[in-house]
């Protein structure tokens, strides 16, 4: 599929939980800002590599296939804080 880099953004405090790193969830909205839709999602996938802290900058990767969306939230190397998978069925 189309991969294509979103903007980068830098995490803020409404993000951050208790242990002072982004709340799992919050990877999840974040990643839903990227979708060409939300409608008919099928099923989710998260997968957590590594936590991000206030002031990190995130890199969003996203790619498109027939019947799902990738989206990768990764440091500036590249490396994944988190990988999302909405399957569309």
């Amino acid at each position: 599929g189309a991969e294509y880099a979103e903007t980068p953004f830098v995490v803020k405090r409404h993000n951050i939980d208790t242990n002072i790193h982004v709340n799992n969830a919050q990877y999840v909205s974040m990643a839903m800002d990227y979708l060409k839709e939300t409608d008919h999602i099928y099923r989710l996938r998260a997968e957590y590599k590594k936590s991000a802290v206030l002031n990190d900058t995130i890199y969003p990767v996203v790619t498109v296939g027939e019947n799902c969306e990738y989206v990768s939230l990764c440091d500036e190397d590249g490396k994944a804080f988190a990988n999302i998978l909405f399957d569309k069925g």
